[in-house]
């Protein structure tokens, strides 16, 4: 976990602690030897907890057939990790709420977000096989409990932060980062750390926005976490929010590696509305509060969507004509041609979709730029290319599915390991370039061989498998009077030129056992 983030937990002068029960409860949940009626009687000691956790179960979230009475009934329903984990997040939010000495309207927009979340999630997850179809709930309402604690241990930077993303168009992570040096995710999931939280919910909460790293857990755990992002998504589009600003970036493989369809998705989280507020009570949050926020989000949409309306309609009347006399038509037109303005503009975005690194565009708007700074500071630059080869198959796995996932695990790789000032970009199918500023052929060389010997280890774990990447690597040094394209053209003959003498066998799973674990790239400042 970051360091600073630590800190940041460790600081917090208010921060509480689970109750003893709670510890209790994951104990017995995870004795092997321990039955649905253990569980039963370690919850029945919390009197207040019991009439929650009957309240949740009852609720639509779960919509038994028959009431159900007693702890040990609702172990037996759900099973005893679901039981556990909705106690847990019943604990974690009354230890969080409990620790302010009032609760504030961010609070209440923070926790029916999370409430939301965890709904939509759990529609997600209907169906899963055990232990996946356990944490859905539970890893939805707790993903931004990060966000309380920093809202104990800096309120009023959490409300400053809140406003410049606002303003600025920037994400609430990326201004988190810029005050503190850490985010919500790594601060929460410190947290449930902390507190001996379920590792699948810590999982979540940690990389809920950093989905490259999700992917190379095992294929279940990484799928739950992209669910809950999908889940943070749509309710985000859909005004369900923590607070105000730009939504959460989604990946557009993100849904592919959910096997979520973006419709589906969205109308899941309408009909999670009407079931937000009962389950907020269930929470104990008063129903009054609750109605009145979920009012005044219902009226915001509708204003939201009468402006969107007004706004076709005035773009509508700039446009040429095309003869059709409805104003149904005409509004439909409208739309149309705003949805195509919105796609040209996310095509000519900077951020490749599949990686999250920089896209080709980018890398020729930065190259151009880093060429002209090494002419006029007569300084060093260099590229370095690395271009998957046409038998990157692993073993167990389908040939486009590992594709993808070695060139998302690769893609994660580099950047992880790139210096302060280096660029990554997708400048390819198979390939992803590196722009390396103030740095000698030698240096560019060292980088190679590093790089070269960590893409020869596996990459990740995926189904039980590990990930291996059949990849060249080459470099290329910038010439004083070379303009872009001619030193893009170069590296792009270098990687082919490395593509044809490569003559490696093809890949087969690997039999180290060991972790896999990047090479550190060498300095070359």
């Amino acid at each position: 976990m970051s360091l600073v983030a630590r800190r940041i937990v460790e600081s917090v002068p208010e921060l509480p602690t689970l109750p003893a029960v709670a510890t209790l409860i994951m104990e017995t949940a995870l004795d092997e030897h321990a039955c649905t009626a253990d569980l039963a009687r370690v919850l029945e000691r919390d009197q207040a907890m019991t009439a929650k956790l009957l309240r949740l179960t009852n609720s639509a979230l779960f919509a038994p057939r028959q009431p159900v009475t007693t702890v040990q009934r609702a172990a037996s329903f759900l099973g005893t990790r679901c039981v556990r984990n909705l106690a847990l997040g019943v604990y974690t939010y009354e230890a969080l709420a409990g620790a302010r000495r009032r609760r504030t309207a961010t609070d209440t927009r923070l926790w029916l977000h999370a409430l939301a979340v965890g709904l939509v999630a759990s529609k997600l997850g209907r169906g899963r096989p055990p232990p996946e179809a356990d944490h859905y709930f539970t890893s939805g309402l707790l993903h931004d409990v990060g966000k309380l604690v920093l809202e104990l241990y800096d309120p009023a930077g959490r409300a400053q932060v809140a406003q410049v993303a606002t303003r600025e168009g920037r994400s609430i992570s990326e201004e988190e980062r810029q005050r503190w040096g850490t985010h919500h995710a790594a601060v929460g999931a410190t947290l449930a750390q902390h507190w001996g939280l379920p590792a699948p919910i810590r999982e979540v909460i940690a990389h809920h926005h950093d989905l490259l790293s999700a992917v190379t857990a095992e294929r279940w755990l990484s799928r739950l976490t992209c669910c809950v992002a999908i889940a943070d998504r749509v309710c985000w589009d859909l005004e369900l929010s923590s607070e105000q600003g730009p939504a959460p970036e989604l990946p557009e493989w993100v849904w592919d590696w959910a096997d979520v369809e973006p419709g589906r998705a969205r109308r899941l989280a309408e009909g999670a509305r009407g079931e937000v507020a009962e389950t907020a009570v269930a929470f104990g949050l008063d129903r009054e509060d609750v109605e009145r926020r979920l009012r005044a989000l219902s009226q915001a949409n509708q204003a939201l969507t009468r402006l969107t309306s007004e706004v076709c309609v005035g773009v509508e009347a700039m446009l040429p004509t095309s003869g059709c006399d409805t104003e149904g038509s005409d509004l439909e037109r409208a739309i149309a041609r705003i949805r195509q303005e919105n796609q040209l503009l996310n095509s000519l975005g900077t951020t490749d979709p599949l990686t999250g690194t920089c896209n080709a565009m980018y890398f020729n708007m930065a190259l151009t730029a880093a060429i002209a700074h090494a002419g006029r500071t007569d300084s060093d630059l260099a590229l370095l290319g690395v271009a998957l080869q046409e038998d990157c198959v692993t073993t167990g796995l389908d040939a486009q599915d590992a594709h993808g996932l070695v060139f998302v695990a690769l893609a994660r790789l580099l950047t992880e390991e790139a210096r302060a000032g280096d660029t990554v970009c997708r400048i390819g199918d198979r390939e992803l370039a590196i722009i390396l500023p103030n740095t000698e052929r030698a240096a560019a060389a060292s980088l190679a061989r590093a790089i070269e010997e960590a893409i020869r280890r596996p990459l990740a774990q995926v189904r039980g498998r590990e990930l291996m990447a059949g990849a060249v690597v080459a470099v290329v040094s910038w010439e004083p009077g070379q303009d872009a394209g001619a030193f893009r053209a170069r590296l792009d003959d270098a990687l082919a030129e490395a593509l044809r003498r490569s003559r490696a066998a093809p890949l087969t799973e690997s039999t180290s056992g060991g972790s896999a674990r990047a090479l550190k790239w060498p300095s070359c400042a």
